[in-house]
């Protein structure tokens, strides 16, 4: 059984008896009034005052108690509302407390990000210098290539001409080798014909008769 049935029922149990007390108290005063004779009318006089003062303590006992319930009800209302209240501010101060942890995780993690975006940017800038500079060495070797491509065509084109000037020479050494073979033959038959080893000598050599 509830404490709100038990203080209904105790609460009820006090007025009713008010109520019995006044219905007896109205009871004989009709009774005197009927029978209309002054013990009579003195009893329910006194009667209807006793129970008028009986009710009326038990009807102001009944406030009372009514009124410390109602104080107790409102004290209890109150402390609820600040246990609830309090435990509202424990609440909002844990969520500001998370919340504040969580936008200082997610700013170190912006600023993480900006340090790895600044990072990554001077990385790029620098990956396009060298590839700049990659990019002009393969220009200067590029070049280079095509001034020793063009160098070895020529000294492709002077060998070729010096090979041909070499085959002329060798043709002209070797005429003029058959050409000195053929004058010391001749010089050879005609010494052998004069019988002068000496070429001084022609002018001695003696004509036949």
């Amino acid at each position: 059984m509830s404490p709100a049935r038990s203080r209904r029922r105790s609460r009820s149990a006090k007025l009713v008896i008010a109520v019995a007390l006044l219905c007896i108290s109205a009871t004989g005063a009709a009774a005197a009034v009927v029978t209309a004779t002054i013990p009579a009318l003195t009893a329910a006089t006194i009667l209807g005052v006793v129970t008028g003062v009986l009710a009326a303590v038990l009807t102001f006992a009944e406030i009372r108690v009514l009124r410390h319930r109602w104080a107790q009800d409102r004290a209890s209302l109150a402390n609820g509302y600040r246990v609830e209240a309090q435990e509202r501010r424990t609440v909002h101060a844990a969520f500001v407390q998370e919340v504040t942890r969580q936008i200082a995780t997610r700013d170190g993690e912006i600023d993480r990000q900006r340090t790895e975006l600044h990072r990554l940017r001077d990385r790029l800038v620098d990956t396009e210098i060298e590839m700049a500079l990659a990019a002009e060495r393969l220009s200067e070797e590029r070049s280079r290539v095509m001034a020793l491509e063009a160098d070895a065509e020529a000294a492709a084109s002077d060998l070729e001409s010096a090979r041909a000037d070499l085959a002329k020479a060798q043709d002209a050494l070797t005429i003029s080798e058959a050409a000195g073979v053929a004058a010391r033959a001749e010089i050879l038959a005609w010494e052998q014909a004069t019988g002068v080893s000496d070429p001084h000598d022609v002018g001695r050599i003696r004509r036949p008769a």
